[in-house]
């Protein structure tokens, strides 16, 4: 982490994942943080992330219904958020802008006659507004569980 100002600050993350049978890969994570005000915050996130494909995956064979599939990669997605955030004394809103994209995708597909697990031809994409309002008088002090208004709109391409 890195302090900007008082008020603006980076966080940074990486991981590495190697497997012996199939691709290994660099998964990076960024983060921005600004407090606009004692009640408002503003974030930009980016990240990669990686999905191994399990065994089943890869090797599965006495299903009649689907086959593994040795020859799959990994799948991976490319993520995007920027949130506001305002906190009051009793309830809380935040806003959420998103955009994803998932590459080689791990999905059921035909291969000649076959059922198999494959890699999707083409990217996913995903985007779209979430926002999240909170009531905090009827949080329970012992479970922390509240009254929440959840409402998405996305879109899938």
């Amino acid at each position: 982490q890195y302090r900007f100002t008082d008020k603006t600050e980076l966080t940074l993350g990486a991981r590495y994942d190697h497997y012996s049978n199939i691709d290994s890969a660099f998964s990076p994570r960024f983060g921005l943080t600004h407090q606009l005000s004692h009640i408002q915050t503003l974030k930009l996130l980016v990240g990669k992330a990686f999905l191994a494909p399990t065994f089943s995956d890869l090797a599965i064979s006495n299903n009649t219904a689907i086959q593994g599939n040795p020859n799959l990669k990994a799948e991976t997605i490319t993520t995007w958020e920027l949130v506001w955030m305002g906190n009051w004394q009793h309830h809380s809103l935040t806003l959420t802008a998103f955009d994803s994209c998932i590459e080689d995708a791990i999905v059921q597909g035909f291969v000649g006659k076959a059922r198999q697990f494959v890699n999707a031809q083409q990217d996913e994409n995903s985007h779209g507004l979430e926002i999240e309002y909170m009531i905090k008088d009827f949080i329970e002090k012992e479970t922390d569980r509240g009254l929440v208004v959840l409402a998405k709109k996305m879109i899938i391409e």
